[in-house]
């Protein structure tokens, strides 16, 4: 069983920080599986909120599958006590953080992609701003509040054992 951290980095404009939008945020990513070295050919979504049995019937899953390449049988757990929002650092700005940590059972994640779903907190008001698109790498908006502008630059993730 491995565990594989997903960690993001980027350059923040006015943002406090950026977070998954609540249990149903969907996590597209492709998997690799650790026995015959198969990578998934689309990208797949996880996400808290689906659970499957697991194949011994004792614990739940988030993703459950057979690997194209050997047909055993692969789980993915996405660990929910390691959800965590990326917080802006002054000291360690573009600093890469931990947000997610995935446990899998035969299967590990190779990659993972941005898309819908993310909450922008701005950093000098409390506006945030919901459901934000980040598929682009890079996101801009206006903040009323503060009467300034809020962006994301230079988005990249990484995947590293945890």
């Amino acid at each position: 069983m491995g565990k594989l951290g997903l960690q993001i980095s980027a350059r923040l404009e006015s943002v406090k920080q950026i977070e998954v939008c609540g249990s149903d945020f969907r996590w597209y990513i492709k998997t690799r599986c650790t026995n015959c070295g198969e990578l998934s050919d689309k990208w797949q979504y996880v996400t808290v909120s689906e659970t499957h049995e697991g194949r011994t019937g004792r614990s739940d899953c988030h993703m459950k599958a057979k690997c194209k390449g050997c047909t055993r049988e692969v789980s993915l757990v996405i660990l929910e006590d390691t959800i965590k929002p990326y917080i802006y650092n002054e000291d360690k700005e573009e600093e890469f953080q931990t947000i997610v940590v995935f446990e899998g059972r035969g299967v590990e994640v190779a990659d993972f992609e941005f898309r819908g779903g993310w909450v922008v907190k701005a950093l000098n008001s409390s506006t945030s701003f919901d459901n934000v698109d980040l598929t682009e790498k890079d996101w801009a908006d206006f903040d009323e509040r503060s009467g300034e502008s809020v962006a994301i630059y230079e988005l990249q993730h990484k995947i590293v054992r945890a």
